[in-house]
């Protein structure tokens, strides 16, 4: 979805419960609701439907959740 939509759908307080146990700043949660999980389409759907054209050699896990200031 879009970031307009994404601010507009997701709360700071649902955002909160979708990072879960990733770092971020607290005080700019307003900020960065447009970046929540639940904005992006699932990684593990796109690269199923990749899989001729890719190969996995690692999945990441994000430990920060950091925007311009």
């Amino acid at each position: 979805m879009s970031r307009t939509e994404a601010r507009q759908v997701f709360t700071a307080k649902s955002f909160q419960r979708q990072v879960g146990g990733l770092w971020c700043d607290h005080r700019r949660v307003d900020r960065l609701r447009d970046e929540s999980p639940g904005a992006y389409q699932n990684i593990r759907e796109v690269m199923r439907a990749q899989r001729e054209l890719v190969r996995i050699i690692r999945e990441l896990r994000p430990v920060l959740c950091c925007k311009g200031v």
